[in-house]
This record gives structure tokens, sequence and C-alpha cells, in this order.
């Protein structure tokens, strides 16, 4: 045993680590990546997926707004959902640690279907106004926003007329 020429040396596999994340969403919605490994020894343990973002390019250098992890099938790991809170452009990356018999594979920041862009809220207004009054008697309007992602701000409601179906002139009162 141990003499000359007689030893094996059999090294880690090296997998490539490919992924996909859950695209473009509302904000409200949640998002999520995928990963599958390729070019390993059936590989277990875990894939840590951390999102950075909102930004308006690929640096992902400030802290991650989450870090998941996924157990590692035969298909790869998925990641978990995750809302953001805020809308903008998010940007995955996902590593995997590595076993016994694999080496750790790592995506970077930016790579190809690893952004997630969160599109603002779309809110709808609906209003109501008093109607006909009587000369001299107040009018009123109130309005109620659907749809939205938590609004905030101000709402202004804008009274024109008398006659000014057009909203042409300048406003009566706002």
């Amino acid at each position: 045993c141990g003499g000359a020429g007689e030893s094996v040396v059999v090294q880690k596999a090296s997998p490539t680590i490919a992924t996909q994340s859950s695209g473009t969403v509302v904000i409200g919605s949640t998002v999520s990546d995928g990963a599958t490994l390729s070019g390993g020894y059936n590989p277990t343990g875990t894939i840590t997926f951390n999102l950075y973002g909102p930004s308006t390019s690929a640096v992902c250098t400030t802290t991650a707004v989450t870090t998941l992890t996924g157990t590692v099938n035969a298909a790869g790991a998925v990641s978990g959902n995750f809302t953001p809170t805020t809308a903008g452009t998010y940007y995955w990356i996902a590593s995997y640690g590595g076993d016994v018999n694999n080496n750790t594979a790592t995506g970077t920041c930016g790579d190809a279907n690893e952004s997630v862009v969160v599109q603002k809220a779309s809110p709808t207004i609906s209003t109501l106004s008093s109607g006909t009054v009587v000369i001299d008697h107040p009018i009123s309007e109130s309005a109620v926003l659907a749809a939205g992602y938590n609004p905030s701000g101000t709402l202004t409601l804008t009274a024109y007329g008398p006659n000014d179906a057009t909203c042409a002139n300048t406003a009566a009162f706002s």
C-alpha cells in the first residue's frame, strides 16, 4: 500500500450554474429565482440566492435586500418567493456551496436571466360629485384610488365652471 504509482487522485467535479429569474412583475407581486447545476456529480447541498436593488445598473455591491436558500435536487434548486416593496430593477446572484464531490459555482451580478423588473402599480381613480345643487349651496367631490400599492401623497380635486365643460379656463377652486 502506498507504493510508487499506486495512488489515484479523484478530483471534485466543477459544476456550472445556470439561472432563470421570475421576470417582470407589478409591485406587490412576488419574485423568485431558480438554478440548474450541470457538469457536477450528483450535487447535494444548497444554493443561496441573493437579491440586490433596486438599481439602474447591474451593481451588486450593496447589502442584499434578501437572501433565500434552496435545497439542491436532481433539477437544481429554487429560491422561494420574495415581495419587493419598491419598484425598479433587481438583480439575483445564485451561489452553489459545493459538497464532498463538487466544487462551488457562483453566478455574477448582471448574468443573463438574472434581472427582475418590478413595475409601478397603475392605480385607478373614481370620483363622485355632489351633483346638482341650488345656487349658493356648496358643491363637493370625493375620490377613491383602487389597485395601487400603498399610495401616498396628495390628491388634488379641481373644479371648473360654470359652463366650462372642457376645463380650458382658470379653475374656480382646487
